[in-house]
C-alpha cells in the first residue's frame, strides 16, 4: 500500500503533460460493470491510455487491466514495471511495458 503511494506521487508529474486533457487517479479511474478498474487514465484530445503499476521484474497484466482494455478499446496502454521492458499487443491497444527507472 504504502510503496503504491510512494509510485503514484513520483508518476504523476510525469505524466502532466502538454497534450493531455485530464489524469483520472485510481478513485475515478474508469471501471467496468465487473468493478475493474486501472490505476490511472490519461485522457487526451483523440482517446485515453490506461496507466497499471505492478512493480514486479516480470510480465503481469491483471484481469482488472484486461477488462478495461476489452471495454474501452484505447490504442495505446502502459505497465509501469520494476525493470521489465517490453511491449505487447492485446486485442486492439499496444501495451507497453516501461520500468520506473525510465522515468
Amino acid at each position: 500500500m504504502y510503496i503504491h503511494r510512494d509510485l503514484e506521487a513520483k508518476i504523476k508529474p510525469f505524466l502532466n503533460r502538454k497534450e493531455a486533457i485530464a489524469i483520472v487517479g485510481p478513485r475515478q479511474a474508469g471501471k467496468t460493470t465487473s468493478k475493474a478498474e486501472v490505476d490511472f487514465v490519461i485522457q487526451y484530445k483523440d482517446g485515453i491510455c490506461p496507466i497499471e503499476i505492478k512493480y514486479s521484474s516480470q510480465k503481469t497484466i491483471g484481469k482488472s487491466y484486461y477488462s478495461f482494455l476489452n471495454k474501452f478499446k484505447p490504442k495505446t496502454g502502459v505497465i509501469l514495471t520494476k525493470d521489465y521492458l517490453g511491449e505487447e499487443k492485446i486485442g486492439a491497444t499496444n501495451v507497453k511495458f516501461i520500468p520506473l527507472c525510465y522515468l
